[in-house]
């Protein structure tokens, strides 16, 4: 197996496992098990985090095989040898507030933010979002900072499951469920609202369906490097060690 193939086979595997955990609660949601159950919910924050999870690793992942930079272990050594150097002159000691605001580099980090807008301008979906830096931001801060640090999006914004089987009066099984979000175009993955957006994540599982799709392009393409595919597999077993 050569490294493109590790690669995407890696991918596949980590992005497949939110696809499935999304999968379940859809098919709760579906076969009415939470009906009546007022102590079960419908999945919609645990399936965002996740699905906010694989877009960020699929991002960065992106970010890397266009060329672009993250932290090196050579960052993180000059990092270390010009903070012994403010420790020995007693940078510190005359300003005190200033090593607060000076924070040790990661080892493979990449600005998330900047990677989703990279990667949400590139990709040829319509998201529902303006494609500008300003509203990706704004997305992003609602949805992955709101809900990995506060365990719910920020205000003025909401997610939200949308029924087809309501608006076409027929049920359907999970995989005809999916089947059908795939074919419909009348709703996006986020909707504008107030200052915020409204995010649907059935619509939301389909398009990270979408982006792994591109981003497996992406790694076959002739126009890739075969050192970017390697540095983005060595990437990925850094963080893990």
């Amino acid at each position: 197996m050569d490294d493109k193939e590790k690669l995407i086979s890696l991918l596949k595997e980590r992005v497949g496992f939110v696809l499935a955990d999304v999968s379940t609660f859809q098919f709760v949601r579906q076969e009415g098990v939470a009906k009546d159950k007022p102590a079960l919910g419908g999945g919609n924050l645990l399936s965002l985090t996740g699905i906010f999870s694989a877009i960020n690793l699929l991002s960065k992942a992106h970010w890397i095989l266009k060329g672009l930079t993250c932290v090196a272990d050579e960052d993180v050594t000059e990092f270390d040898e010009l903070n012994d150097k403010l420790e020995k002159a007693d940078i510190y000691a005359k300003f005190p507030n200033l090593k607060k605001y000076l924070r040790r580099p990661r080892r493979g980090d990449i600005n998330e933010s900047d990677a989703f807008c990279r990667l949400v301008n590139d990709v040829p979906i319509d998201f529902g979002i303006e494609k500008n830096n300003n509203d990706l931001v704004k997305v992003w801060r609602i949805y992955r900072n709101g809900l990995s640090h506060l365990a719910i999006p920020y205000k003025e914004s909401g997610s939200r499951a949308v029924h087809l089987h309501d608006q076409h009066g027929r049920s359907y099984s999970v995989e005809e469920y999916q089947e059908a979000v795939r074919q419909d175009d009348t709703y996006k993955s986020f909707e504008a609202r107030g200052n915020g957006y409204v995010c649907n994540y059935d619509y939301l599982r389909k398009d990270l369906e979408k982006i792994l799709e591109y981003i497996i392009a992406e790694v076959n393409s002739a126009e890739v490097q075969k050192e970017l595919v390697g540095e983005l597999l060595n990437w990925l077993y850094k963080l893990e060690s």
